[in-house]
């Protein structure tokens, strides 16, 4: 998860119409510019392959057995525009001020709409361009699915089942913390007036974790990758298990978080 910019203004994020989730407007404290949060379309998905990499999609993909032809390049890079493709069109995929910062959020499984024709036809895609990986990138990749699994099991048991996630959250104007703000506030939101708690990976401790304290996220469990794999010389990557419990809507009226 890109970790957010770092930025020494103060922002209050309040939002201007709370019964409007998806069209949430959140002001910067100066006043100088607005933070709009809307649904994304279509025609930014192709911006979102600006983003930078974290630790962990740096332990990911350096595997030493595989290679990176331009054939498996432009695979990957297709495989990261289908699934946001896929998340724009499930409604999951957030966007503050027209294209600066993007955020997806997962529904419960037991939210999830019926699948149609494009669904089924975007997830056999994915399938497709998912394959060929090599053996240490396959291993990796189940390595932390299986911990990541483990660690929600222990921490969270069955109420995982009922809480909203960020799968992403990705900033391409690092000066600018305040789009980050928006975005994570409008989770909030949309938590609160459920009652739901929000849960997210955390995998740039040192870059992320002041940030997401600051909009109510604590860690409730840390796993490490890498650390028995003889094939990565560098040193273990933590990765915490971060959750948000709900609070009532008047407690986020107006939050204030120094940047």
């Amino acid at each position: 998860m890109t970790a957010p910019p770092h930025c020494s203004d103060s922002v209050i994020a309040t939002p201007a119409n709370s019964g409007d989730l998806e069209k949430a407007v959140y002001a910067v404290q100066d006043g100088i510019k607005t933070i709009r949060v809307d649904r994304m379309r279509h025609k930014m998905t192709i911006d979102t392959l600006k983003g930078g990499r974290d630790p962990l999609d740096h332990y990911l993909r350096q595997a030493p057995d595989d290679n990176d032809p331009l054939w498996k390049q432009i695979k990957g890079r297709s495989f990261y525009y289908t699934a946001w493709t896929k998340y724009v069109k499930d409604s999951s995929a957030w966007t503050a001020s027209e294209g600066q910062a993007f955020l997806i959020i997962i529904p419960p499984p037991h939210d999830y709409k019926p699948e149609g024709p494009i669904d089924k036809l975007l997830l056999a895609l994915l399938g497709l361009l998912a394959t060929g990986h090599s053996k240490e990138h396959t291993e990796r990749l189940q390595e932390f699915m299986d911990k990541l699994g483990k660690s929600v099991r222990k921490s969270l048991g069955d109420r995982a089942k009922d809480m909203l996630s960020i799968a992403a959250l990705m900033n391409l104007l690092d000066e600018h913390r305040s789009y980050a703000t928006a975005l994570v506030q409008t989770v909030n939101d949309k938590a609160d007036s459920e009652g739901r708690a929000v849960k997210l990976i955390n995998s740039h401790i040192e870059g992320n974790t002041e940030f997401y304290n600051s909009m109510g996220y604590h860690a409730v469990d840390r796993f490490w990758l890498g650390g028995d794999n003889p094939a990565w010389d560098e040193p273990p990557i933590p990765i915490d298990l971060m959750v948000r419990e709900p609070e009532s809507p008047a407690t986020n009226e107006k939050i204030k978080h120094a940047i």
